[in-house]
């Protein structure tokens, strides 16, 4: 994919204070300091600042740690809050609700105020550090710990677990931050600030109102499960396994990620060439798959330079589709890439490949990348699975392969790394995930047919969990719902969040547009019908 406090007397006097203090009186709102973009709904951005508890369960400690808070105010009269986390772990949420402020406010309807709370030990939020400097940190891809080792490469394998030794050590031996915050950037804590947050916002005992995204379908049902009675309209996308994500190895991840890459070539088919360079007139997407599936095994052994140092091998390239199809916009220029090097080396042109490449590869961040100290900072965190041995842990690769032959093998650095983690997350939820946990209100779940990353199943098995909540499925690519936009699935969003009301239980709703235009946006699939400028 990827990821503070008290008290005694201060405590008591701090929680008395935000207890009474009513709505956005205790928070001192001003101009975020980055500027706020024009809108076309002249949306009004304010950010402040959070004093939480650095550990809440040490009730012999006055030490705070201080959140950064973004609110969106709404359009209409406002009815309370939403609080918003688009994923991660280990990403701070104002940039990404600045950038996404305005489709958010048309689709939950333009009466709540977006709330966007930066996770404790992201970004400025004292993040969580194993390296204290720069130069410390730059030693991490020399361990070429983000490359996707198989169940072939065995001895490459053994060294990554050496490696993410190193690391796990240095998260102890290097920094006090590591040492103090280790056990307290986990989502359980995450979940009681934001819980606390909500108190100041909207009034003690308020309801708590939130969408969540990938990670923060985590953190919200983590939050469903601590504070079943207070959950007011909770809607969670593209969901994670629960019970993997604090128990296992998230392995349930790539379970619909052999899928996801096969539809990715069948929608270039039937997009045809103007849209999609592989797509000749004899070819089908089982064709092309079987191609990408052999060109893996030719670059595993011949890999090819493709400038600035950088060299196109199958683990590249593994890479490269797990972050294409996060959304459709690289899409195009990724065809044309894979339909040079389905030819023969005499024939394909390597300036062209190369120039994409580059391209490719300064726009996709790599997910679980393992110089973002603040994910696996959480993510390791979480989870109760340690592993002994190397032999122990290359088990999980030969589960992951044969769960994804495409992907299953992007995910062994991060494996590898929590298997090795020195520290556990305070504050979890422990109720153990099989439990049935009856909410105030029922709980939305959405997910995306063809996600390779959080299966549409995924949202099923949480729906399980959680009594009275319905799932929403949604016929469109990529990693959220919103990647791939359909109106269907936006009137079904906003109408929960309005009026509380479920879709049907069978109700499926497909994209608007093929995901190999990328001139379409989200205007294009919600305007004019969920438009709110009028109230701009």
């Amino acid at each position: 994919m990827l990821f503070d406090f008290p008290f005694l007397a201060l405590f008591t006097l701090l929680s008395s204070a935000l207890a009474t203090s009513g709505s956005c009186a205790s928070l001192n709102w001003e101009p975020c300091a980055n500027g706020s973009p024009e809108t076309e709904l002249n949306l009004s951005f304010e950010c402040s600042n959070f004093i939480v508890p650095l550990d809440y369960l040490d009730t012999s400690s006055n030490k705070t740690i201080t959140l950064q808070v973004t609110r969106v105010a709404a359009v209409k009269e406002s009815q309370g809050s939403i609080f918003i986390n688009f994923g991660g772990p280990g990403f701070a949420t104002r940039d990404d609700l600045i950038y996404s402020a305005e489709e958010l406010m048309v689709i939950t309807g333009g009466n709540y105020d977006l709330i966007g709370l930066d996770p404790r030990g992201v970004a400025n939020n004292s993040p969580f550090k194993c390296y204290s400097d720069a130069e410390r940190l730059e030693t991490i891809p020399r361990l070429r710990l983000n490359d996707a080792w198989g169940v072939n490469d065995k001895v490459a394998l053994a060294r990554m677990w050496a490696s993410v030794g190193n690391v796990a050590n240095d998260c102890v031996d290097t920094t006090e931050n590591a040492l103090e915050m280790g056990a307290l950037v986990g989502t359980g804590y995450t979940a009681r600030d934001m819980m606390r947050l909500n108190d100041v916002l909207n009034g003690p005992d308020a309801l708590l109102n939130y969408y969540g995204v990938s990670y923060g379908t985590v953190l919200g049902a983590t939050t469903a499960a601590l504070f079943p009675e207070r959950m007011g309209r909770v809607l969670l996308s593209s969901n994670v396994n629960l019970a993997e994500w604090y128990e296992g190895y998230d392995l349930a991840w790539w379970s619909d990620a052999d899928k996801a890459v096969f539809d990715f070539f069948d929608r270039c088919v039937g997009a045809g060439p103007d849209l999609c360079a592989l797509a000749g007139r004899n070819e089908t997407a089982y064709a092309l798959d079987a191609k990408m599936y052999k060109l893996m095994d030719e670059l595993r052994l011949d890999p090819i330079p493709v400038g600035d140092a950088l060299v196109l091998d199958s683990s590249a390239l593994k890479m490269a589709f797990r972050g294409i199809l996060m959304g459709n916009q690289p899409w195009p220029m990724f065809a044309i890439v894979l339909n040079e090097l389905f030819k023969s080396p005499a024939e394909r042109d390597i300036q062209t490949v190369s120039a994409i490449w580059q391209v490719l590869s300064s726009a996709n961040e790599i997910i679980g990348n393992l110089q973002d100290q603040s994910m696996f900072g959480i993510y390791c965190g979480d989870k109760a699975a340690r592993a002994a041995s190397f032999e122990d842990i290359f088990a999980v690769t030969e589960q992951l392969v044969d769960i994804s032959k495409a992907l299953g093998e992007v995910a062994n650095n991060l494996v590898y790394l929590c298997a090795r983690w020195p520290y556990h997350a305070k504050g979890a939820y422990d109720g153990g995930w099989s439990d049935v946990i009856e909410t105030a209100n029922p709980i939305l779940f959405t997910g995306s047919r063809y996600d390779h990353v959080t299966p549409l199943g995924n949202a099923y098995n949480s729906s399980r969990i959680f009594t009275g909540s319905t799932v929403l499925s949604h016929n469109g690519i990529g990693h959220g719902v919103t990647t791939h936009p359909s109106l269907c699935t936006a009137k079904a969003m906003r109408a929960y969040f309005q009026n509380g009301t479920l879709p049907a239980e069978d109700l499926d709703c497909t994209a608007d547009f093929d995901a190999f235009d990328t001139t379409k946006t989200w205007r294009d699939s919600y305007l004019p019908e969920l438009s709110l400028k009028q109230h701009g």
